[in-house]
């Protein structure tokens, strides 16, 4: 049985893998210290499973990070460059969308600079009021909308 917890690991399995081998030894009649032992080897197994999790979003976000050093060196022009960092923090967040809002001081509003994800023209246009919406409030407070 603990050779099945490595083999879930390997294989990148899902948590309800490693349940269902506790499962399935209780069905099959495992007694009551087989079944703690096992359990014992989940915990330890999921405890794994977790650090490289951990470990790959690790790698995701310094190649992302590296990617966008590139970028910044590499691209002349500011809006490719904001492009490129608002197009990487998309994919680092997993997120349908992201943008990077600006200030008008002069017009009192706040308005998408950048976008990525966006599926309607209408909001890559988005104009709103300072301190109106996530958008605003997010400016007002200089937090990202992200981090409500």
């Amino acid at each position: 049985m603990a050779d099945r917890f490595l083999d879930l690991l390997a294989a990148e399995a899902p948590r309800e893998a490693f349940d269902a081998v506790v499962t399935d030894a209780m069905s099959s009649g495992a007694g009551e210290e087989e079944l703690a032992a096992l359990r014992g080897r989940r915990a330890t197994a999921l405890r794994i499973r977790e650090q490289m999790e951990r470990q790959r979003q690790r790698e995701a976000e310094l190649s992302a990070l590296y990617e966008t050093a590139n970028d910044l060196t590499a691209i002349r022009d500011v809006d490719a460059i904001l492009a490129a960092i608002v197009r990487r923090a998309r994919s680092l967040l997993h997120a349908d969308m992201t943008y990077l809002s600006l200030n008008d001081e002069a017009e009192g509003a706040s308005y998408m600079k950048v976008t990525d994800g966006a599926l309607t023209p209408e909001f890559r246009t988005l104009r709103l009021p300072l301190g109106t919406g996530l958008l605003g409030r997010a400016s007002g407070s200089g937090r990202s909308s992200a981090s409500r």
